[in-house]
């Protein structure tokens, strides 16, 4: 399970700022928008064709549009997030 607080959008809907958290499991993703992740608790692994990275708390990364693989919430995780859609 997640819980997201989206703090703000704008961009004409296109951009969104929030707070996300999440108990620990793993989930198929696959992304069309851009996504800034700055982990203030817990660990991520990131999974997709081009290999695999792990991120902690205090680490910041980016997921660019188009990635599609698995996300792992590795204990209970919490980041902030900064998303921008993809322009219809």
């Amino acid at each position: 399970a997640s819980t997201v607080w989206n703090a703000f959008t704008g961009g004409g809907g296109r951009f969104h700022v929030g707070h996300w958290s999440a108990e620990p499991g793993v989930r198929a993703v696959a992304y069309d928008e851009t996504e800034l992740c700055v982990l203030l608790a817990g660990r991520v692994r990131l999974e997709g064709p081009d290999g695999a990275a792990e991120f902690g708390p205090g680490d910041a990364f980016v997921i660019e549009g188009g990635f599609v693989g698995t996300w792992e919430s590795i204990g209970q995780v919490t980041k902030i997030y900064a998303i921008l859609e993809p322009a219809p």
